[in-house]
């Protein structure tokens, strides 16, 4: 399976590890030139989102990371292959990942989207495995489960995204997997558990590589965490992750789910 990569012109340092990483792991890989916030013009801009009321006005980063994801889209799209590989430019790879994405064997028949990190939050997902690639399972998610570093998608997916984009009102990662977004893809979320890949910023201490968090989400993240807005979020966090719990603990069992924090491995 080939991996399609995003990365600033501005930083070689990463381009030089996820280089020399996915050689390692034996994965044909290709760099795609990542669309950097600092220089969007206003007429780009526009020509791409459109902020949508009552909703987050997005950043020029949060703006140049969906154009970068397109990118990728675009050039899966035009490929060849059912299936390929997104990547942001700091994630850690788990355990035997070389093997397990060299393969394509796993991927279940018609899948649009198949995550393979973990935020380490709480989510709901269907006890029944859609498929298995070793010890690990792909799963059907339940629950909303963000961040786009690292994720399987189809070539009519990566298609259809592409067509219906631009303009955008949303974040990539809400597009792809929030059901709640006004403007979710509709696919069909699948989740492998263990997830095989990470975010650095999220990694245990000893496997991360880079210091720094992904550059094409620094901006997003500052800006979600600002006032009051931060207050807002991290109480709806707490109380997502209480009605999660207890409501996992009480009904699993009769609705054939399972709930908990997906590990990374």
């Amino acid at each position: 399976m080939k991996a399609y990569f995003i990365n600033l012109d501005r930083s070689p340092e990463r381009l030089a590890y996820m280089s020399r990483t996915l050689n390692a792991l034996g994965i044909d890989h290709e760099r795609v030139a990542a669309v950097d916030g600092n220089t969007l013009s206003d007429e780009e801009i526009g020509r791409n989102y459109t902020h949508r009321a009552g909703t987050q006005l997005l950043d020029a980063g949060s703006i140049a990371c969906f154009m970068s994801h397109r990118r990728a889209w675009q050039r899966i799209a035009e490929g060849e292959d059912d299936h390929a590989l997104v990547l942001e430019d700091d994630i850690v790879f788990g355990r035997d990942a070389g093997a397990l994405l060299r393969d394509m064997s796993w991927i279940p028949d018609g899948a649009p989207l198949v995550r393979l990190e973990t935020f380490r939050r709480h989510t709901v997902w269907d006890a029944e495995p859609l498929a298995r690639a070793g010890d690990r399972e792909i799963v059907r998610l339940r629950h909303v489960q963000l961040g786009a570093g690292a994720y399987v998608i189809s070539r009519r997916a990566a298609g259809l995204l592409t067509e219906r984009t631009p303009p955008f009102r949303h974040a990539v990662d809400f597009v792809l997997f929030d059901p709640r977004c006004p403007d979710f893809c509709g696919f069909e979320i699948m989740q492998m558990i263990p997830a095989p890949c990470i975010q650095s910023d999220r990694a245990p201490a000893d496997t991360r590589p880079v210091d720094l968090p992904s550059i094409l989400q620094q901006t997003r993240r500052k800006v979600l965490a600002r006032g009051f807005r931060r207050l807002l979020a991290k109480t709806e966090r707490e109380l997502s992750k209480q009605r999660l719990k207890w409501s996992g603990l009480i009904f699993d069992r009769f609705r054939g789910t399972k709930t908990g924090r997906i590990p990374f491995r």
